[in-house]
């Protein structure tokens, strides 16, 4: 398993981005878990939650994208695939944050691999969450 992320801005870009994929590729979303707060679709809630982080933090960069890719021959179940974004929500401290997961799938190979997309910005505190990196 091959794993990178990155902090980032552009909310609706990236939402945009996870629900069409690149040319070649199908996006199949599968989770958008605490968005509904900010909207009915994702495209507008990731906006309207950058703005709020604008408006309510110093935080301009208010999402944290990851891409986690096979190494050549490994497998894994659609369960094993949410374990792995679990378990790296759970290490970068953003259990419970709002985010999106989706699978982009090359059409010509079948070859997957999994976004997740997690707002970063506590709710309560009016703080980032700093992955650690």
């Amino acid at each position: 398993m091959i794993a990178k992320g990155k902090i980032r801005g552009e909310g609706g870009k990236l939402a945009r981005y996870l629900t069409t994929g690149e040319p070649g590729e199908t996006a199949q979303l599968v989770e958008a878990r605490g968005l509904e707060r900010f909207g009915s679709d994702p495209v507008t809630a990731f906006d309207r939650m950058e703005q709020w982080a604008g408006e309510n933090t110093r935080c301009r960069m208010a999402f944290f994208h990851q891409q986690i890719r096979l190494a050549p021959g490994e497998r894994l179940t659609d369960a094993q695939w949410m374990e792995a974004a679990d378990r790296t929500e759970k290490r970068h401290g953003f259990t419970g944050q709002p985010r999106m997961v989706s699978f982009h799938i090359d059409e010509a190979t079948g070859d997957k691999h999994l976004h997740v997309a997690w707002f970063r910005v506590d709710l309560d505190a009016k703080r980032a969450i700093d992955p650690g990196m």
